[in-house]
């Protein structure tokens, strides 16, 4: 079984919380800090993605942590590691790695989500 608070303790969770304070902004415990770390680039214009992808960003918020864990492909124990996290340097680089992450998931995940493009 999952919980937010364990989820939480992920490496990759720690560096959001970090980052999060870093830019003067207090964690939310009740969801994923990297989502977190999402949600204010997004809202400070750091980042700009298809209304698609925020809505099922923000909607993430919500979701229950095995679906979380199911949407990451993470079994229990598993890391959330997006690829070249680690050597992100600031909130707005991890913030850009993570969105990529769950983008390109989505498109493999719900593939009527680029559908419409041309």
């Amino acid at each position: 079984m999952f919980d937010i608070n364990c989820l939480n303790r992920m490496t990759i969770n720690l560096m959001a919380a970090h980052m999060l304070e870093s830019v003067g902004r207090k964690p939310e415990p009740h969801r994923l800090y990297f989502l977190d770390l999402v949600f204010w680039s997004l809202e400070q214009g750091h980042a700009e993605v298809e209304k698609s992808v925020s809505e099922t960003i923000y909607a993430m918020a919500s979701w229950r942590p095995q679906r979380i864990m199911n949407f990451l492909d993470l079994l229990p124990g598993q890391e959330y590691n997006p690829e070249g996290w680690e050597s992100a340097q600031t909130p707005i680089d991890l913030a850009l790695l993570v969105l990529k992450d769950i983008e390109d998931r989505m498109f493999v995940k719900f593939p009527w989500y680029g559908s419409f493009e041309s």
